[in-house]
């Protein structure tokens, strides 16, 4: 009796991305740092207009990135980015019914470029390449917004709280938790590190400790937890979580009461504990049960909330819902939800590098984010991050399932 063993045909797979690429050109690492920092600015503190921004930061390097990679519209087609570009799809769909269509379209022109470049970065200069430019435009973006409050306090001006160049402080608090953690997995990796990784885990920890948003510390925790159950085992683990809560209880001692930059109702409630955001949380159920299925178009939230507050339902005033689920139903409806749960699953079970324990801990610390803040309802750095990780799947060799056919002789 003979064997004869006939594997089956598979499709063919893109060049795995280089786990130690080359350094990416000072144009392409520039293109990459303004994104992430332009995205993130609060136009209407410093003035500036939203849309040529956007265009200039975004939309104009497109045709750009498609010029120069033959792999970026191949690597779009692959899981899990096929999935998030469905997503993504939809979410541009929201533009015909939005309620805000300037702010709406302003919006999805910025994800489609951030996504674009990410994709194409990460599918050209690597994972790690991607994460180390992340962390110099976070550094950048975070130390000044550090000097700028101690100019506040040098003129003898109060302040009690992260409030950041030209951003607020919850979403500082977001931006400093992944680079937190970004910083830490490369950490992990000894020819990751050097002074910008301890500069921005410096700077990081430091913007959540002035922010005194516990909630994302405590985010930052878990994730730490998880990048050490995957790099040093559990008995290590365990205690480092006892290490972890002793830190966190410390620290929680000394993190001031925001006073002058928390928005309190006439009872004094606050509005950034858990508390004050089920008030916020209360009136988002409610307009989503207006429009449930296809949500009020991308950003919408910065009209929808105000217009609650003015009815009476919020007794301040908010522009997103505090809540990543929420925002996204709220947005782009119940199947936009499904289709960014779609995305997500995808990218979880695709195959990652062998040697890489990143991405899948910063999908993990996204959605911890996004617990008590809008994270992907809004265009951000978000954006960016779940881009480059999906490319670092997508890049991945497809697991080869084989056949075995037994032929009698």
């Amino acid at each position: 009796m003979a064997q004869t063993i006939a594997p089956e045909r598979s499709r063919p797979e893109l060049p795995h991305a280089p786990i130690d690429p080359t350094r990416a050109p000072f144009w392409a690492t520039v293109l990459l740092i303004a994104q992430a920092i332009a995205c993130e600015l609060d136009y209407g503190k410093l003035g500036i207009p939203r849309f040529p921004v956007t265009v200039v930061t975004c939309l104009a390097p497109i045709p750009l990135l498609a010029w120069r990679s033959e792999r970026l519209i191949d690597v779009l087609r692959r899981p899990p980015q096929r999935a998030a570009v469905l997503w993504l799809a939809w979410c541009t769909l929201t533009i015909a019914w939005s309620v805000v269509p300037r702010s709406t379209t302003v919006a999805t022109a910025t994800v489609i470029g951030l996504w674009a470049t990410a994709t194409w970065f990460t599918a050209t200069y690597g994972f790690a390449r991607f994460a180390r430019v992340f962390t110099i435009a976070m550094c950048v973006f975070l130390t000044a917004g550090l000097v700028r409050d101690l100019r506040v306090l040098s003129q003898n001006a109060s302040l009690h709280r992260f409030d950041g160049y030209g951003v607020f402080a919850t979403d500082i608090g977001r931006v400093a938790l992944l680079t937190a953690v970004l910083c830490v997995m490369q950490l992990t990796d000894r020819k990751a590190r050097g002074p910008i990784v301890w500069w921005g885990l410096s700077v990081s920890v430091l913007a959540l400790v002035l922010t005194g948003t516990r909630t994302t510390m405590i985010g930052l925790v878990v994730c730490l937890l998880v990048i050490a159950w995957k790099t040093i085992g559990p008995g290590r683990t365990v205690a480092v979580a006892l290490a972890a809560a002793a830190v966190v209880a410390v620290a929680f001692s000394f993190i001031p009461e925001p006073t002058e930059f928390v928005s309190h109702d006439d009872d004094g409630q606050d509005f950034t504990s858990v508390n004050g955001r089920i008030e916020i949380w209360s009136a988002t159920v409610d307009a989503i049960e207006v429009r449930p299925a296809q949500g009020y178009g991308v950003l919408a939230g910065e009209l929808v909330l105000p217009l609650a507050s003015q009815a009476g339902d919020l007794p301040i005033l908010v522009t997103h819902a505090h809540n990543m689920v929420l925002e996204l139903v709220m947005t782009t409806g119940m199947i936009g939800f499904a289709l960014f749960v779609v995305a997500i699953v995808s990218l979880l079970r695709s195959p990652r590098a062998p040697v890489d324990r990143s991405s899948g801990v910063l999908v993990l610390a996204m959605l911890f984010s996004g617990i008590t803040e809008a994270g992907f309802g809004r265009p951000s750095v978000l954006y960016l991050l779940l881009a480059a990780v999906a490319t670092e799947r997508a890049l991945q060799p497809a697991r080869v399932r084989r056949s075995f056919r037994t032929h009698a002789s």
